[in-house]
């Protein structure tokens, strides 16, 4: 298990208008989402989306 950071022409560039946000989330060129996942022994994907506050 792990977090899940994604990069590549379609990952959107930054939060509009919040720069410290923007730069929090986006690291050495990936966006780290703050969601967990893992692959199972089969290969299929699950991911937990922690709770909005």
């Amino acid at each position: 298990t792990g977090e899940i950071v994604t990069r590549g022409p379609m990952v959107f560039k930054g939060y509009w208008k919040l720069p410290e946000e923007t730069e929090y989330t986006f690291r050495n060129g990936w966006h780290h989402t703050g969601d967990q996942g893992r692959f199972d022994k089969d290969g299929f994907f699950t991911c937990r989306v922690p709770a909005f506050s």
